[in-house]
Protein backbone atom coordinates (compact mmCIF):
# COMPACT_ATOMS: atom_id res chain seq x y z
CA UNK A 1 0.00 0.00 0.00
CA UNK A 2 2.65 2.54 0.98
CA UNK A 3 5.05 1.78 -2.39
CA UNK A 4 1.71 1.95 -4.42
CA UNK A 5 1.07 5.51 -2.77
CA UNK A 6 4.69 6.29 -3.34
CA UNK A 7 4.78 5.29 -7.13
CA UNK A 8 1.41 7.22 -7.98
CA UNK A 9 3.14 10.23 -6.08
CA UNK A 10 6.54 10.20 -8.02
CA UNK A 11 4.31 9.51 -11.48
CA UNK A 12 2.16 13.05 -10.54
CA UNK A 13 5.44 14.67 -9.98
CA UNK A 14 6.73 13.94 -13.09
CA UNK A 15 3.27 14.81 -14.90
CA UNK A 16 3.19 18.17 -13.13
CA UNK A 17 6.65 18.86 -13.95
CA UNK A 18 6.62 17.60 -17.69
CA UNK A 19 3.00 20.05 -17.62
CA UNK A 20 5.18 23.18 -16.48
CA UNK A 21 7.71 22.80 -19.11
CA UNK A 22 5.08 22.19 -21.82
CA UNK A 23 3.85 25.52 -20.42
CA UNK A 24 7.32 27.12 -20.56
CA UNK A 25 8.08 25.75 -23.92
CA UNK A 26 4.67 26.96 -25.13
CA UNK A 27 5.30 30.55 -24.16
CA UNK A 28 8.44 30.97 -26.60
CA UNK A 29 8.31 31.04 -30.29
CA UNK A 30 10.47 27.83 -32.06
CA UNK A 31 13.17 29.04 -33.86
CA UNK A 32 15.20 25.72 -34.81
CA UNK A 33 15.39 22.13 -33.70
CA UNK A 34 18.00 19.84 -33.94
CA UNK A 35 17.78 16.25 -33.99
CA UNK A 36 15.94 13.43 -35.46
CA UNK A 37 13.71 10.47 -34.52
CA UNK A 38 12.87 10.27 -30.90
CA UNK A 39 15.20 12.82 -29.31
CA UNK A 40 15.24 16.64 -30.27
CA UNK A 41 16.79 20.05 -29.35
CA UNK A 42 14.97 23.21 -29.66
CA UNK A 43 16.21 26.70 -29.87
CA UNK A 44 13.25 28.85 -28.40
CA UNK A 45 13.15 32.70 -27.77
CA UNK A 46 10.43 35.35 -26.46
CA UNK A 47 10.70 39.21 -26.59
CA UNK A 48 9.36 41.50 -24.20
CA UNK A 49 8.78 44.60 -22.13
CA UNK A 50 9.27 43.35 -18.44
CA UNK A 51 10.72 42.67 -15.05
CA UNK A 52 12.93 39.95 -13.48
CA UNK A 53 13.61 38.66 -9.74
CA UNK A 54 16.19 41.19 -8.19
CA UNK A 55 16.05 43.50 -11.01
CA UNK A 56 18.38 46.86 -10.48
CA UNK A 57 16.06 48.88 -12.77
CA UNK A 58 13.19 50.26 -11.49
CA UNK A 59 10.83 50.04 -14.46
CA UNK A 60 10.08 47.38 -16.84
CA UNK A 61 12.89 47.02 -19.51
CA UNK A 62 12.92 45.19 -22.83
CA UNK A 63 14.47 42.03 -22.98
CA UNK A 64 14.76 38.93 -24.98
CA UNK A 65 14.30 35.48 -23.65
CA UNK A 66 15.96 32.42 -25.50
CA UNK A 67 15.63 28.62 -23.79
CA UNK A 68 16.74 25.64 -24.71
CA UNK A 69 14.61 22.65 -24.47
CA UNK A 70 15.44 18.97 -24.72
CA UNK A 71 12.98 16.25 -25.81
CA UNK A 72 12.84 12.95 -25.86
CA UNK A 73 9.57 11.63 -28.01
CA UNK A 74 8.10 15.29 -27.95
CA UNK A 75 7.82 15.15 -24.28
CA UNK A 76 10.13 17.88 -22.41
CA UNK A 77 13.17 16.69 -20.06
CA UNK A 78 14.70 19.15 -19.57
CA UNK A 79 15.37 23.38 -20.07
CA UNK A 80 17.95 25.81 -20.23
CA UNK A 81 17.05 29.53 -20.49
CA UNK A 82 19.36 32.68 -20.92
CA UNK A 83 18.18 36.52 -22.02
CA UNK A 84 19.58 40.34 -22.41
CA UNK A 85 18.68 43.32 -22.08
CA UNK A 86 17.91 45.30 -24.87
CA UNK A 87 18.17 48.74 -26.05
CA UNK A 88 15.57 51.13 -24.43
CA UNK A 89 14.81 52.39 -28.14
CA UNK A 90 13.37 48.93 -28.75
CA UNK A 91 10.44 49.08 -26.13
CA UNK A 92 7.92 50.14 -28.63
CA UNK A 93 8.98 47.76 -31.45
CA UNK A 94 10.07 44.55 -29.31
CA UNK A 95 7.19 42.16 -30.62
CA UNK A 96 8.77 42.81 -34.23
CA UNK A 97 12.33 42.76 -33.67
CA UNK A 98 13.90 39.63 -35.57
CA UNK A 99 15.56 36.83 -34.12
CA UNK A 100 18.92 37.97 -35.46
CA UNK A 101 18.80 41.28 -34.90
CA UNK A 102 20.67 40.82 -31.23
CA UNK A 103 21.67 37.34 -31.56
CA UNK A 104 25.41 38.54 -31.35
CA UNK A 105 24.62 39.34 -27.37
CA UNK A 106 23.45 36.01 -26.35
CA UNK A 107 26.28 33.16 -25.69
CA UNK A 108 27.01 30.11 -27.81
CA UNK A 109 24.26 27.67 -27.12
CA UNK A 110 21.75 30.12 -27.53
CA UNK A 111 22.95 31.91 -30.92
CA UNK A 112 21.21 31.31 -33.99
CA UNK A 113 24.96 30.55 -36.15
CA UNK A 114 28.13 30.49 -34.38
CA UNK A 115 30.68 33.60 -34.40
CA UNK A 116 32.20 34.09 -37.68
CA UNK A 117 35.62 31.86 -37.86
CA UNK A 118 34.72 29.25 -34.90
CA UNK A 119 32.28 26.89 -37.17
CA UNK A 120 35.10 24.92 -38.27
CA UNK A 121 37.40 25.30 -35.33
CA UNK A 122 37.76 21.90 -32.98
CA UNK A 123 40.39 21.45 -31.03
CA UNK A 124 43.54 18.75 -32.23
CA UNK A 125 42.82 15.07 -29.85
CA UNK A 126 46.71 15.12 -29.91
CA UNK A 127 49.38 17.57 -30.16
Amino acid sequence: MTTAILITLWLLALASRTWMLQRLAARHALLHATGGGWWTVELRRRACVCSVPNDLQAYPQPREFRIRVWRLAGVPLWWRGCFVSLPVFCDATVDKLDAGQFDHLFSGPFRLQAPAGQAAVRPALVS
